[in-house]
């Protein structure tokens, strides 16, 4: 790597660019170079009801970055010897394990490339929370019901119950609760030290309010926290700790484990199928950069920035929607197709824009965009399984059923679509 750059100026301006074009509420970007911290930058409000600003310490939550830590714990483990990479999960838990005998020859390697056979979680009760110790527990009880999708090590299937599996693993062998272990065992030797896997040790003053729907908004009462999914999603860190994380990884581990372990984990171990995250090592991806990540390490190497990406059209369409509903938000859609606007015009932008609130049961946030996508793009696939799983939400079977098998008629290989008709065949 050259000379690092005589300043951050152009990341922190390409940051801003990208907050203001994609009408983002906040975010922090943290960079390391060569185990040093370069910068870390923050851009606007953690919480658009009160104004107040992001900062590096402003405590996010952050989804499936939870997973590498789990990994970390794990291979902590086999370091010690109280845990083997290629012998049954089966053989260090108490009671069931997952049904049928393939799944007695799952492997702790397996569950944590995603390669265990295992399917996923498809309602996550982020509105039910269950917030006592025995929560994890009691979820990994239920997937020692499941029945295996594919034969453990044939493919890279992703798996957040799997990560369950493995928090509760890591819970029973350390002989306290996953959360407690964590703190102990990885948290605080990073220097992690205000980074937590429970929500309620997340101080006021340094939360980010999630926000959902469009345009994003602060949703009282609606927050992806439960216990029973706190290894694959519940980690909150902040900018100034991630790179603290980073600094350890990029140092083989350094405070964690030995740098023999570390090779170990960070070996890739299947192939993903995928563009970005390409490869699957021990709870970590092997892949290409994009955005933000990409812009950081074009700063780091003196390379020009490019512009950032179009945001998607559900950014110029919120105003729209909100001030004066659907037909206004459909005849922009229909003027800014027909110029050629600077917009992303695909359905991810869409997709992206229900997908939380739908997730948290609030789908009334979620139909009058719904009602945009139909109108404006009316053969989309991910349209009609979001339409799909709102109406299952609220409890309209028949409906649900309707537009689930058009996804799978106009995308045959939209396993989600698939496995939310055979769930509903299933409890009819």
């Amino acid at each position: 790597m050259g000379p690092p750059p005589a300043s951050d100026a152009p990341l922190s301006a390409y940051a801003q660019r990208v907050v203001d074009t994609w009408a983002l509420p906040g975010m922090a970007i943290g960079v390391v170079r060569d185990g040093d911290r370069v910068a870390t930058r923050s851009f606007g409000t953690r919480d658009r009801r009160t104004g107040r600003p992001v900062t590096e310490d402003t405590l996010f939550h952050l989804a499936s970055i939870s997973k590498t830590f789990v990994a970390t714990a794990v291979m902590q483990l086999v370091e010690g010897g109280q845990l083997e990479l290629d012998r049954s999960v089966a053989a260090y838990l108490p009671g069931p394990a997952p049904s049928g005998a393939r799944a007695t020859s799952i492997t702790v390697r397996q569950l944590l490339s995603h390669t265990s056979g295992l399917g996923d979680v498809s309602d996550y009760g982020w509105h039910e929370p269950e917030l006592d110790d025995g929560a994890l527990g009691r979820f990994a009880a239920r997937v020692a019901g499941w029945t295996l999708e594919r034969d453990p090590g044939a493919d890279f299937a992703y798996s957040n119950a799997g990560y369950e599996l493995l928090g509760h693993l890591v819970a029973t062998v350390g002989g306290t609760t996953f959360e407690a272990h964590l703190k102990d065992r990885v948290l605080d030797p990073a220097g992690m030290t205000t980074s937590t896997f429970l929500r309620s040790d997340v101080p006021a003053g340094q939360a980010a309010s999630p926000h959902l729907g469009l345009p994003p908004r602060g949703v009282e009462g609606a927050y992806p926290y439960t216990r029973r999914h706190a290894p694959s999603s519940t980690l909150h860190s902040s900018a100034a700790e991630l790179s603290r994380w980073m600094v350890a990884h990029l140092a083989g581990g350094r405070g964690l484990m030995s740098p023999a372990t570390h090779e170990v984990m960070w070996a890739p171990v299947a192939g993903t199928g995928g563009d970005f995250q390409r490869e699957m090592a021990l709870g970590w991806f092997w892949g290409t950069t994009f955005t933000l990540t990409k812009a950081a390490l074009d700063v780091l190497l003196g390379e020009d920035l490019a512009d950032p990406p179009a945001p998607p059209v559900t950014v110029a369409l919120a105003g729209a929607l909100e001030e004066s509903g659907v037909a206004r938000a459909v005849e922009l859609y229909r003027r800014l197709e027909a110029e050629g606007a600077a917009y992303d015009l695909g359905e991810d932008g869409f997709a992206d824009a229900v997908w939380g609130v739908i997730e948290m049961h609030r789908t009334d946030l979620a139909w009058p965009l719904l009602e945009v996508w139909a109108t404006v793009q009316p053969d989309s696939a991910q349209m009609e399984l979001s339409t799909g799983w709102a109406h299952e939400i609220d409890g309209r079977r028949e409906q649900a059923v309707q537009h689930l098998s058009r996804a799978v008629e106009l995308d045959p290989e939209d396993e989600e679509a698939s496995t939310m008709l055979r769930q509903l065949a299933a409890g009819a």
